[in-house]
């Protein structure tokens, strides 16, 4: 079967998606998880866990007991999840359950921070002054998140003007998502930015006026590569830190750039930090600066699989499968996240992950399409939550073999049997 959409296509609307955790409505509570998993598939949104109110994560359940407390679901948005789920209690559940309340239960999307307990917009951005403010340093703040900027050890073209004013909106494109992600999750953080460059900012301030409680991002005149300039982003009292390229990232020293001052961070935060680090990689050069180390041709092998490529003109990272990024990007900082990406790596003991990646070509079943592979893999319980798709691309032949994941893949997508391989859950 042939595929409709380009795979540029395919990979543009996987972008769109991010986890959310709902709150559980009383009618999912004592049902069969995996029923629950195959309705909500037939709406293209897939659920892959619950959280129970004590806070632990459970990926793939058996059932939904009755403590929990939100349910967790990749979709492309919090209204298409209510959708669906309104879709679901209204037409595809057979019974009720007798322990249910009769009212009606409504989900909300949960987007409070745990560290401040705000769940409310930081108030009406006023306008009147820029959406980026220089500061000299950021040791009053903590629980900020820092966004580290490295363009500026690019180097630059001469362009001409047009070219020029495409090359800053491009990254003011490319800050805003970033900046949106964390602003959307921690809306009364700052958000300090290390640059030496912020010729973008009349751009973005067209995009960062338009979000709704967007206060001023506070930006550190400096650069990644300057120790002291590290230190004057207050790392050790940030909640979050992103080593980051804003526009080119195909220059041939953009990832070890980045891994040299991923590698000052570490030498500035103490060995015991729990503060996530993002670091953006163009290649798969320089994987042997980031575990899991990848000199033995073996170990190189095992990186080639564990780490996913994006081709570099679209996005420019090559970060690990167990984050799902960039595909989830905007759930990164959600006060969820960590343990569900922790649950996903670490399972229910360090023998067992929950992710695995099974290549379609060892199944004995004929799979055909999307909906092919959610039946093979829920007949063993296992639970798909995204295609790992082998690129092919007779215009340009050198991205041949290179892959992608895409979530929430449409039910009648075709598959390559010989050649894709599925993301999947295993059961607990």
């Amino acid at each position: 079967m042939k595929r409709t959409l380009h795979w540029v296509e395919q990979y543009e609307l996987s972008l769109q998606h991010n986890i959310f955790c709902i709150d559980v409505p009383d009618a999912y509570r004592g049902r069969d998880f995996h029923r629950l998993a195959r309705l909500f598939f037939d709406h293209d949104v897939t659920l892959i866990g619950v959280i129970t109110t004590g806070g632990m994560v459970q990926l793939n359940p058996s059932r939904v007991a009755t403590l929990v407390g939100k349910i967790i679901f990749i979709a492309k948005s919090p209204e298409e999840v209510k959708n669906a789920m309104t879709e679901v209690e209204e037409t595809r559940f057979s019974t009720i359950d007798p322990e249910a309340d009769d009212q009606p239960c409504y989900p909300t999307l949960v987007l409070s921070n745990e560290r401040n307990g705000s769940t409310s917009w930081a108030g009406e951005f006023s306008g009147h002054f820029g959406s980026i403010q220089q500061i000299n340093d950021a040791y009053d703040f903590e629980n900020h998140f820092v966004v580290i900027d490295l363009s500026i050890a690019n180097d630059r073209a001469a362009e001409t003007e047009g070219a020029h004013e495409g090359t800053l909106t491009s990254a003011a494109v490319n800050i805003f998502h970033i900046m949106q992600s964390i602003r959307q999750s921690y809306p009364q953080n700052d958000i300090v930015l290390l640059t030496k460059d912020t010729s973008f900012s009349v751009y973005f301030d067209r995009y960062w006026h338009g979000v709704k409680g967007a206060i001023p991002i506070k930006y550190v005149d400096g650069c990644g590569l300057n120790t002291n300039d590290l230190r004057r982003c207050n790392l050790k009292q940030s909640a979050g830190i992103v080593i980051f390229v804003f526009g080119d990232t195909s220059g041939k020293s953009t990832s070890g750039v980045s891994m040299l001052v991923n590698l000052s961070i570490a030498s500035i935060l103490p060995s015991s930090h729990n503060i996530p680090v993002v670091v953006e990689l163009d290649s798969l050069q320089h994987l042997s600066l980031f575990p899991p180390y990848a000199e033995h041709s073996r170990l190189r092998q095992k990186a080639e699989v564990d780490f996913v490529f994006e081709p570099n003109y679209i996005i420019g990272n090559a970060i690990s499968r167990h984050m799902l990024f960039p595909l989830v990007h905007a759930t990164y900082f959600m006060p969820e996240f960590i343990d569900i990406i922790d649950m996903i790596v670490s399972g229910v003991d360090e023998e067992t992950p929950s992710l695995g990646r099974l290549s379609l070509s060892l199944s004995h079943e004929v799979i055909e399409t999307y909906k092919d592979v959610v039946d093979y893999c829920l007949s063993l319980r296992y639970l798909p939550i995204a295609l790992h798709i082998c690129i092919s691309d007779t215009r340009n032949l050198s991205l041949n073999g290179k892959r992608f994941v895409m979530t929430n893949p449409p039910k009648d997508l075709p598959v390559d049997r010989e050649k894709d391989g599925v993301f999947y859950l295993l059961p607990t």
